[in-house]
């Protein structure tokens, strides 16, 4: 069993949107409305809304139903799009654009160093130019070039369950954490505080709920507390999505903890 929830706070350009399905397709999806490009809001919000039923095939995104009714509708503006599907064990995901895309270990918050997560893995590299430009999103004008989207498949069968995290890039993207040099040549790369404080919320909610008989139903108030408490906090500054798959088998490894 998987439980997932997205949802969406604009607080600046009002161009995100995001939608997710728990029916017989348990799908996500995340947009980022392009801010320099006219009506990048209703772009952002069509794709969100038709691309969740994923009865059809979506990708590659030129070749789809949906991509001619943008340009049949004369929908204006450009957003990037982060789609996941959960297919028997397996969450296969596309992206074009920017953001983020983290998958965790049910037992994350267990591994730390000096009270930080660190054993989460980044799966998104940006479609960002040297000079931070979107290469890829769509628009009523892309090419097929530029609706290219990046493929990935991830194996779902973690001892302690599996968790992936979506959001855009008004929370994080990886082009924004540079990596830098300390004295002693080490390296070390810049993390977002957002992504640590999610963690964290994530954590809590999950000790709090692991016995609810109604978690899903839960799971979406999850998701608008922690993007309101990101924003009362001034830790995000633009508008910003996020979304959540969660295992049943990190439920299981919560319960466990408190049997322990």
């Amino acid at each position: 069993m998987y439980y997932l929830a997205a949802g969406t706070l604009n607080i600046k350009l009002k161009q995100d949107a995001s939608d997710f399905s728990t029916e017989n397709h348990k799908v996500i999806a995340i947009c980022d409305g392009i801010g320099g490009i006219d009506g990048s809001e209703s772009i952002a919000k069509y794709i969100a809304e038709h691309i969740i039923p994923s009865e059809k095939p979506y990708f590659p995104i030129y070749n789809s139903e949906i991509f001619q009714k943008i340009k049949q509708q004369d929908i204006t503006g450009g957003t990037t799009l982060i789609h996941l599907e959960v297919l028997k064990n397996e969450a296969c995901i596309n992206y074009l654009g920017n953001g983020g895309i983290i998958h965790l270990q049910g037992d994350y918050q267990s591994k730390k160093y000096a009270e930080n997560i660190y054993q989460y893995t980044q799966l998104l590299n940006p479609h960002v130019s040297k000079k931070g430009e979107l290469v890829r999103y769509i628009s009523k004008h892309s090419t097929p070039g530029t609706l290219q989207s990046s493929s990935i498949q991830v194996s779902l069968n973690n001892p302690t369950g599996d968790i992936i995290l979506l959001f855009s890039d008004g929370i994080n993207s990886l082009e924004v954490n540079p990596i830098i040099t300390d004295d002693d040549g080490r390296y070390w790369r810049n993390e977002s505080d957002c992504i640590h404080f999610i963690l964290n919320e994530l954590d809590k909610h999950l000790k709090a709920n692991c016995d609810s008989s109604i978690f899903q139903e839960n799971l979406p108030q999850f998701i608008d507390n922690t993007l309101n408490n990101l924003n009362t906090q001034n830790m995000i500054e633009d508008d910003a999505s996020l979304g959540v798959l969660i295992s049943d088998k990190v439920i299981q490894h919560y319960r466990s903890l408190k049997n322990d």
